[in-house]
């Protein structure tokens, strides 16, 4: 007898990363004992185990062990199992759950007062003191879908947090002082308290070299705690 069965019907993908048995393969009562292959592309290692039954006949238990991740989503399994000259293949399809990307940009370079006080992001991109740049923070490619209550913005400078603004589809948008009047959030949809936090890019207009510092994203979601991203925002100094 052959059976191949999952783990759970759902695997979810753990931050901490660690290898987990996805499915199992059993051929039972043989003699002499079956041969148990895996056939997929995905990269995990199996294992077996064999029990020699008082008939004398041989169970042969075989796990598929892997790090479940996205990469690992709908991806085929398939249990071979040699007897003799037969073989008796077996598949399943995996379902992985998985947190979403996460992806922050900073702002789009360099930052100018009368053109002679600079504040670098990075050598490649630039902008200006008193102009209009933006800082993305964007949650895409969940399984399930992530609902995001809540998304905070925070400015990091000498270990200490600022709140920059908040989102909340329930209690609206909120931007403290000093950013009062020059960050808002780009996407309207999240500003008409729309339940749509999967892009909260905020735009800084009037560019002060005060900005300068690490930018924090913080999100919440109903199911989890809150997750951040961080984007430092390197100073050269002024002339």
């Amino acid at each position: 007898m052959t059976r191949m069965s999952l783990t759970s019907p759902t695997i979810v993908a753990r931050a901490q990363k660690r290898p987990m048995t996805v499915a199992t393969c059993v051929a039972a009562n043989g003699k002499p004992q079956s041969v148990i292959k895996w056939e997929t592309r995905l990269k995990g290692n199996p294992t077996q185990q064999t029990t020699q039954n008082a008939n004398g006949t041989s169970t042969i238990r075989s796990n598929y062990v892997l790090i479940p991740s996205r990469e690992t989503h709908k991806q085929k399994l398939t249990c071979v199992v040699t007897y003799r000259n037969e073989k008796i293949t077996d598949s399943v399809v995996l379902n992985v759950q998985y947190e979403p990307d996460v992806k922050i940009e900073g702002f789009d370079g360099n930052w100018y007062l009368n053109r002679q006080n600079v504040v670098q992001m990075d050598p490649v991109k630039s902008g200006f003191v008193g102009t209009q740049v933006e800082l993305k923070c964007i949650f895409s490619n969940s399984n399930p879908p992530v609902k995001i209550s809540q998304v905070t913005w925070q400015k990091f400078l000498n270990g200490t947090k600022q709140n920059v603004a908040i989102a909340n589809p329930a209690l609206g948008v909120s931007v403290l002082p000093p950013f009062k009047e020059r960050v808002t959030f780009k996407q309207a949809a999240v500003r008409q308290r729309m339940p749509l936090l999967e892009d909260t890019t905020i735009v800084f207009t009037n560019l002060q070299l005060s900005d300068e510092a690490a930018y924090i994203c913080d999100k919440h979601s109903i199911a989890e705690a809150s997750e951040s991203s961080l984007e430092q925002m390197p100073s050269e100094g002024s002339s």
